[in-house]
């Protein structure tokens, strides 16, 4: 399950994912902010899962995004990414 609020005027959201599988030494989730136009994915940080696979946090992106359309969540070395490894991916949604 994946639920998601962003606001377009404050640059900030709230995803709440449950079921994620944990994740391997030297990995990390990272969270991706997607606008359309041009479709270039911007870095809203890193993050762990509790025991449960589950996450709930509070995210800003690194730049603006003038037209957030989806969030994507991509498992990444440690650390996270400049881009991200869309082979990866977990949970994407708009």
């Amino acid at each position: 399950m994946a639920v998601s609020l962003w606001r377009q005027e404050q640059q900030d959201g709230l995803p709440v994912v449950e079921n994620l599988p944990a994740l391997p030494a030297g990995r990390d989730y990272q969270l991706w902010v997607i606008d359309p136009n041009p479709k270039v994915p911007v870095s809203a940080g890193v993050f762990k899962v509790d025991p449960q696979g589950k996450v709930r946090l509070e995210f800003k992106p690194i730049r603006n995004v003038p037209g957030a359309f989806k969030l994507a969540f991509t498992q990444e070395m440690e650390g996270g990414s400049a881009r991200p490894t869309m082979d990866k991916m977990v949970v994407i949604g708009g």
